[in-house]
């Protein structure tokens, strides 16, 4: 959305930003809304082979919300939900546990 949508969507209905935890903090129309991103990955995680590694990009809500339910995070909607972390950021999760391996430059600057 550009500044001026957001604008105007804040004219129309208020903050639209959660500033606790950089999140869009109302539900888009006809959108889908962070326990239904979860339930999408739960479902995506349920079908992956523990024995196996595997490599997947994400960026966004739906890393953050990945992230949390595979290494925890703070509660949020019903769930859990990471931390920011810049663009380009690397991490690996492992039994529940997750390790920069290289923070990117880009995005938000603060800490995964």
């Amino acid at each position: 959305m550009s500044v001026l949508g957001d604008r105007l969507v804040v004219a129309e209905i208020g903050p639209i930003h959660c500033p606790d935890h950089h999140i869009f903090s109302v539900r888009p129309p006809e959108g889908e809304w962070y326990p239904d991103i979860a339930e999408r990955l739960r479902s995506w995680i349920a079908g992956l082979a523990p024995e196996r590694d595997i490599l997947v990009s994400s960026r966004g809500v739906t890393l953050r919300i990945r992230r949390g339910l595979l290494a925890g995070g703070v509660p949020f909607e019903g769930g859990d939900l990471a931390g920011d972390a810049p663009q380009v950021t690397i991490l690996q999760i492992e039994d529940g546990a997750q390790a920069v391996l290289h923070v990117g430059i880009g995005g938000l600057a603060r800490a995964p």
